[in-house]
């Protein structure tokens, strides 16, 4: 659409990643948008997010959230990317819990009911396939994040 327009852009992706034990994302820049190898990785990496989405709401079921991947729905503009964000914003609309901190803390967070851990791929596998692409691979918003630095 920018083309059309007559407007350069710079293509971009944000990568969640497993690392350290953390997920983190990674973003990249300015790659060749159609090479296979990266829409591939993207593909699988978007692919896991369903499959822990219907777990999320089972295990929400469980403990007398009924419905939760159909309410969540309303909330996904793009289903491929659904998110515990996306839940959370379900069960607060539904009056479980006043504000979506709320709900992490009782039932998103890790060792909460609700909670499913996602499979993310390596941060070297995403490095490597946006490079690959012809990118640059940059860490998104490391302030989020309380990693130390070493020598």
């Amino acid at each position: 659409a920018a083309l059309a327009q007559g407007m350069d852009y710079l293509s971009g992706t944000e990568v969640s990643v497993s690392f350290a034990g953390v997920t983190v994302h990674i973003v990249g820049l300015g790659f060749n948008p159609d090479d296979a190898a990266l829409a591939a990785g993207l593909a699988a990496t978007r692919s896991g997010r369903d499959t822990r989405a219907h777990d999320m709401a089972a295990e929400l079921a469980k403990v007398g959230i009924p419905g939760a991947f159909d309410g969540t729905l309303q909330y996904v503009g793009n289903p491929q990317l659904i998110s515990r964000t996306h839940f959370a914003r379900y069960i607060v609309e539904i009056g479980r819990c006043s504000d979506t901190n709320e709900v992490f803390r009782h039932y998103l967070a890790e060792g909460k009911p609700g909670y499913v851990p996602h499979r993310w791929a390596s941060l070297g596998d995403a490095v490597h396939w946006i490079r690959e692409a012809g990118g640059l691979a940059v860490f998104a918003h490391p302030g989020r994040y309380r990693f130390t630095p070493t020598e």
